[in-house]
């Protein structure tokens, strides 16, 4: 028998009969869906991966914003502070 991807031919040349092993087909599925699953599972992991990190380096981006917009109100606040009980400037 002569294989020919998941096809032998059976008998002759000259009848020309194609017939499915069966088993070999079968295997050949099992291989490429497990193959499919892995590539998917793979796929999905790197794809949280970067979520992930991007969420996070979003979120550190976000509160060192915060964190300089706080400190720059409070340096604004000291100063106005600082000059007000300097010139002793009422306030009303």
């Amino acid at each position: 028998m002569e294989e020919v991807g998941t096809l032998f031919w059976a008998g002759s040349l000259k009848t020309g009969k194609c017939v499915l092993d069966l088993s070999v087909e079968i295997s050949y599925l099992c291989k490429l869906v497990i193959c499919v699953i892995l590539l998917l599972l793979a796929l999905f992991y790197v794809l949280f991966v970067f979520v992930l990190f991007y969420v996070l380096f979003a979120c550190k981006r976000v509160l060192y914003h915060c964190h300089r917009m706080l400190t720059q109100l409070q340096l604004t606040n000291t100063y106005i502070v600082s000059v007000v009980r300097k010139h002793r400037i009422q306030c009303t």
